[in-house]
């Protein structure tokens, strides 16, 4: 877990709120690793899209309109947004801000995936399609990796019941262990 950051409670709602949606599902606080992967992910993709966009705001002031101004635009509020509740109000984003982050991000591979088709309408030559082919195939790679360490999937039905199978018997053996010393104390023959 971050330092400083709390699990939400209800008794007070200044409490800093878990990254991961699926801890609010459990209950239980992710490790401090699958926290730091999830923060890495969000400030990456920010980084990584702020470039872009920059790249496109050079490109529309020499050559014309580029929609990477607003596509990527949209990735850095969207990566931005979530990375600002967690660190700075201590909210957890819900499962609206994680699909905003996902159509941004699908918002950029249309961008590109656009881009291969206009290279040889417009002229662009070759290695503009590769270019926009291979960061196409990038960013669907980017935003189903975000997708799965931003999950808000809860366990599946099968691994719910085999974890309420292990609590079971892990009762059970707790009752038998607890019957076996009220007989080991109620044994007269020890006295002897």
């Amino acid at each position: 877990m971050i330092p400083g950051s709390k699990i939400v409670s209800n008794n007070d709602p200044g409490e800093r709120a878990p990254l991961l949606a699926n801890q609010e599902h459990t209950g239980a606080a992710a490790d401090s690793e699958t926290m730091d992967r999830a923060t890495s992910y969000l400030l990456f993709v920010f980084l990584f899209a702020l470039f872009f966009w920059g790249w496109a705001v050079k490109n529309a002031v020499e050559q014309g309109f580029d929609l990477g101004i607003l596509s990527f635009a949209t990735v850095v509020v969207s990566s931005g947004y979530i990375l600002f509740l967690h660190h700075k109000s201590g909210r957890s984003p819900g499962p609206t801000a994680r699909k905003l982050l996902l159509a941004s991000q699908i918002f950029v591979v249309l961008n590109y995936a656009l881009g291969v088709p206009a290279s040889f309408q417009l002229d662009l030559g070759v290695g503009f399609a590769i270019y926009c082919g291979v960061f196409t195939l990038l960013w669907c790679a980017i935003a189903s990796r975000g997708r799965r360490i931003l999950a808000d999937e809860e366990p599946s039905p099968a691994a719910t019941a085999t974890t309420d199978k292990e609590k079971s018997s892990d009762e059970d053996e707790t009752a038998r262990n607890q019957e076996k010393s009220s007989e080991e104390e109620e044994d007269p023959s020890d006295d002897v």
